[in-house]
């Protein structure tokens, strides 16, 4: 979408590398970032912002208009699930107490090798694109590249990872996620 016949001739809407592409913490940039930048910088007036706006609804297509929390940090969710036996699995479960949405999974090298994680879902929605498992050794604390951008989880939501002892004996099965959370 071009905005020449708003009079805003070198603003372009819709492109790729612009509208849903990855922000500062994987966060999306929708069209209201871009429309609120361009209304900011004097490129477009605020009616013609909100004719866009209008514009985008009328047809149907979402509008996303993420905000910022106002005091966020970040912490650390444990998860813990004692003597998993030799070839089980088990579902480690926790629930944070403020919004939280998680960016790494830490599994401590020491156990790695003998964990599959088989899952990892926040409330219902899943963080695997496809069935199955992959090697705990690529959550390690040494792993490198391992930032994933899961859904944010409200209070009462519970992240759960399920995960599978590969090795000859019972395991303790300990980790972590790390993540922003909000709070007041």
């Amino acid at each position: 979408m071009n905005f020449a016949g708003l009079g805003a001739p070198n603003l372009a809407l819709g492109a790729s590398e612009l509208i849903g592409s990855r922000g500062r913490r994987g966060g999306r940039v929708g069209a209201s970032e871009l429309i609120g930048a361009a209304e900011a910088s004097g490129q477009i007036t605020p009616s013609q912002a909100s004719q866009l706006r209008e514009e985008i609804y009328g047809r149907n297509a979402m509008l996303v208009q993420e905000r910022e929390w106002t005091k966020s940090r970040e912490y650390i969710l444990p998860f813990t699930f004692l003597a998993v036996g030799s070839g089980l699995s088990a579902t480690l479960s926790s629930s944070p107490q403020w919004p939280f949405r998680p960016y790494r999974v830490v599994v401590p090298s020491s156990i790695a090798p003998s964990v599959l994680i088989n899952s990892i879902n926040v409330g219902q929605q899943p963080a695997f694109a496809a069935d199955g498992a992959v090697s705990a050794e690529g959550f390690s604390e040494v792993a490198w590249g391992t930032h994933i951008c899961l859904d944010s989880a409200s209070p009462g939501i519970n992240i759960t990872v399920t995960v599978t002892n590969t090795s000859a004996a019972p395991l303790d099965i300990r980790l972590m996620m790390l993540g922003d959370a909000a709070r007041d």
